[in-house]
């Protein structure tokens, strides 16, 4: 999912970063931690 997105976007380490910060802090999924949200992400 968001692999593509890295390669087509060329997404920084700090843009990668900031995205799983985000989607650790989102009440919507069930990551609570940010190395979660790197496993489901990246």
């Amino acid at each position: 999912m968001v692999d593509v997105n890295v390669i087509r976007e060329d997404l920084s380490f700090a843009e990668m970063a900031k995205t799983a910060q985000f989607y650790a802090a989102d009440l919507t999924t069930t990551t609570t931690d940010v190395d979660s949200a790197v496993a489901v992400l990246f």
